[in-house]
């Protein structure tokens, strides 16, 4: 039970726009080159935006799948919010240690003139210090993503209820004016109806005041017989 809930928000298509999220988000960052003097190889501006798409695909990851999981668990539980801003926090500082695992030894520009290794041993701690951004950065991206998501989801929701609310008075209304023309139908009877139309239709020819009398005359008893009888009131 645990395992489905937790698997709940899991999908083909979630898979594939995270990593549809991954490729742009490498690209965006790739097109920097683009504005350097320096001319690059077609093969160096692939091996950059390769070490890009791993980059990305390591820092976010891991914040996909804790924020996923916890999506599928905490479905109509209260302070919910709590616990997906907790996996969205989780998923960042455990993607610091997956690229640790990957690449450890991994050089990257500190300063101007500092070069520092990713990490050097595993679990590290050193590097939430040494590159504060590994975390900042996806912990701030990773939180407008999932207001974005979780935002439409909402609305989705939303806008579902409502249609679902309007289609049941929708039918509440058409059973009720059912229900009205029926008992109508059954307080009406319709060869008397007939007879009484001919019968008016005789008068106007005889005189136009007995005509009008005897069709305001119908058009009252067929109010009266539209008018829903009287509810009596139950008995304590």
């Amino acid at each position: 039970m645990m395992m489905s809930r937790m698997l709940e928000s899991f999908s083909w298509k979630g898979v594939a726009a995270f990593f549809l999220f991954a490729a742009a988000l490498s690209a965006w960052s790739w097109s920097g080159v683009l504005l350097v003097d320096k001319d690059h190889t077609f093969a160096e501006h692939a091996e950059y935006l390769l070490s890009l798409l791993q980059r990305n695909l390591l820092s976010y990851f891991p914040v996909y799948l804790a924020v996923a999981m916890t999506d599928g668990l905490t479905r109509g539980m209260r302070h919910r919010r709590w616990f997906l801003a907790g996996a969205l926090a989780l998923g960042v500082l455990l993607a610091v240690q997956v690229r640790c695992a990957v690449s450890p030894n991994t050089m990257y520009w500190v300063y101007a003139t500092v070069q520092l290794p990713f990490c050097s041993t595993f679990p590290t701690w050193r590097t939430y210090f040494d590159f504060p951004a590994t975390f900042i950065t996806p912990f701030t991206v990773g939180g407008l993503v999932m207001i974005f998501v979780f935002g439409r989801r909402r609305d989705a929701e939303l806008a579902a209820a409502l249609h679902k609310v309007r289609t049941t008075q929708l039918e509440a209304r058409r059973s009720r004016i059912e229900a009205d023309l029926a008992a109508m139908h059954a307080r009406v009877d319709p060869d008397k109806l007939s007879a009484t139309l001919r019968s008016i239709r005789g008068r106007y020819d005889e005189s136009l005041e007995a005509g009008e009398a005897m069709l305001d005359d119908l058009i009252a008893d067929l109010r009266e017989a539209a008018r829903p009888p009287p509810v009596e009131p139950q008995a304590s």
